[in-house]
């Protein structure tokens, strides 16, 4: 499928709607693997784009 937005792109859509979306639900939306999410937010964490902050169980996702 062709899109005018990368995965990238994707990703801080679904965490700009839901901050508190898995990486399971983000990569749903998205449509590519969990692994390939882990490593997008994991890239834009260490560029200070996106912040992640540990909540129990769950993480809590925002962007700068």
């Amino acid at each position: 499928m062709w899109t005018f937005l990368s995965n990238y792109a994707h990703v801080l859509v679904c965490i700009a709607r839901d901050p508190d979306a898995t990486l399971r639900e983000i990569a749903a939306f998205v449509g590519v693997t969990e692994r390939a999410v882990h490593r997008i937010v994991h890239e834009l964490e260490s560029a200070g784009v996106v912040v992640c902050v540990r909540e129990g169980r769950r993480n809590h996702y925002s962007i700068n």
